[in-house]
């Protein structure tokens, strides 16, 4: 396909890059870095990144498989001190989960992710590379969807003639794929949706006025869009009264929860929730909680193999990165032999990637092959000295991208970014997200700009 965007003059352009923002700013395709400059548009990088149709399906199998493999984490993590032991958590935490009903967590898991992978477009289904996963909290939901509306209904026709364009079409609603998660599991919970009256879902969030993402607003407005009765809610706004939860007088059904449990005694009155968790009202439920990167030690070691299918052990060879809990142990390497690990860790940084356990917005990532020895051997005694906050996970190069960034004065510049891919799938739909920067640790957090991922027939 062939970009239009030379052949017109830099007022053309610039005029395009203000519409864009403009847009943009009033959609909610936007970041707050900070509170003096308040909230800014997330720069949209174009060409888009196009998917065919025929490897969506695959795609989403690959995904929805191993969603389903996180889910099963949680019973793993009830039954086997083995499997416990990757997913260090503070007594509060550990003490709540045990408290709330844990069996039926793990055999009706309601757990709404995201899994960020390095992909190739070009080749994406051989090429996709699972880094972590999100778990709750999740990020793009509004963001995904918007900028491929955008980019249909703006850019697309600057870009590409009009028989070019119409074989192009946006991924799965990722707001439609979260109120289809929250329709079923409340009529599991046995809360018909679509009945007389709309499903009620609390938002709560552990610092709603916190600078970050802006898009929460939004979510909540296009989720009452699909049907719903959603609403932003503070844990001292609610009371239980026998059997239900109520939020400022009336029944809520659900609380979609934009926080960890170990947020909790930030939060002030948190007794409802608790009941909230105990009784299975919460998206995420409690397995969301092993929201750990070592998540992954479970699927690429081999003494966990027998709880996972063969098909589920071949997908983990191919697609999850190796990853390990940084402690003092001997484990299976990348090849497959088995090593002391911090000996292994010390000896092959360019190989590896040092990472905080449970940190996000790329917080605290040390990238092996771009850090001298001797900042990766202090680096790596420090977090020795904090059992369970830290993994090691095999480097995996990430796809670079050319895009024309359009500067102030309507000048074309090609841009070379790194690009990463975020995935929620559903047995209904696939939703993705592109980010991308010069930077390694590619995040929006940290002043990356959003690809769209865009389908072609």
């Amino acid at each position: 396909m062939v970009s239009h965007l030379a052949a017109k003059s830099p007022a053309d352009r610039r005029n395009l890059v203000e519409e864009i923002r403009g847009i943009a700013f009033r959609r909610k395709i936007t970041y707050e870095y900070d509170k003096e400059t308040g909230e800014e548009p997330i720069r949209i990088l174009y060409p888009p990144v196009f998917l065919t149709a025929d490897v969506v399906p695959a795609l989403q199998d690959i995904c929805l498989n191993l969603s389903r493999a996180c889910e099963k984490a949680f019973g793993l993590f009830l039954e086997r001190p083995e499997a416990r032991a990757l997913f260090p958590l503070e007594e509060d935490e550990e003490r709540l989960m045990f408290m709330s009903n844990p069996e039926i967590h793990a055999k009706q898991p309601a757990i709404w992710q995201r899994l960020d992978a390095g992909m190739d477009p070009q080749h994406p289904v051989v090429s996709l590379r699972l880094m972590e996963t999100n778990m709750n909290s999740v990020g793009g939901v509004h963001y995904a969807p918007a900028v491929d509306k955008l980019s249909m209904e703006t850019v697309l026709p600057n870009l590409l003639d009009p028989a070019d364009l119409s074989r192009v079409s946006p991924n799965d609603d990722l707001e439609q794929m979260l109120f289809e998660v929250f329709s079923r599991h409340a009529i599991r919970r046995g809360v018909p949706a679509g009945g007389t009256s709309p499903l009620r879902i609390a938002v709560v969030e552990n610092d709603p006025d916190a600078t970050g993402p802006t898009e929460t607003a939004a979510v909540i407005e296009g989720l009452c869009a699909l049907g719903a009765d959603v609403f932003p809610a503070r844990p001292e706004e609610f009371e239980i009264r026998g059997s239900e939860l109520i939020h400022l007088g009336r029944t809520v059904d659900l609380i979609y929860r934009l926080f960890e449990i170990r947020e909790m005694n930030e939060m002030g009155q948190t007794g409802a929730l608790k009941v909230a968790f105990a009784n299975h009202r919460v998206v995420s439920s409690l397995g969301g909680e092993l929201d750990h990167k070592s998540i992954f030690e479970l699927f690429t070691s081999p003494a966990f193999d027998r709880f996972f299918s063969s098909e589920e052990r071949r997908l983990f060879r191919t697609h999850v990165l190796w990853t390990r809990l940084l402690r003092a142990d001997f484990t299976g390497s990348p090849d497959g032999s088995k090593v002391d690990l911090p000996e292994f860790v010390y000896h092959h940084r360019d190989r590896l990637v040092l990472k905080p356990n449970r940190s996000y917005g790329g917080e605290g990532i040390l990238i092996g092959r771009e850090t001298d020895e001797g900042t990766w051997q202090s680096e790596v005694n420090r977090a020795m000295a904090s059992p369970g906050k830290f993994v090691v996970q095999e480097a995996t190069p990430l796809t670079e991208i050319t895009f024309s960034i359009i500067d102030p004065a309507g000048d074309l510049i090609d841009d070379r970014l790194n690009v990463v891919f975020g995935f929620s799938a559903t047995s209904s739909g696939l939703g993705v997200i592109g980010r991308a920067s010069r930077s390694r640790i590619v995040n929006v957090a940290r002043h990356g700009g959003l690809v769209p991922v865009l389908r072609l027939s």
